[in-house]
């Protein structure tokens, strides 16, 4: 399992990298998506 675990984290950060490039695009073609957006992402934490 241990192996696993930097390999996850390097995915995580890769897929968090991938959703804040989503929200700055939409921000950029919608502002009030991009708002909606980051009101979900605040309650998922």
């Amino acid at each position: 399992m241990k192996p696993a675990m930097p390999a996850l984290g390097a995915w995580l950060s890769v897929l968090g990298l991938a959703a804040l490039c989503a929200v700055a695009l939409a921000g950029w073609l919608d502002p009030a998506h991009a708002h909606a957006w980051i009101a979900l992402m605040a309650l998922c934490q």
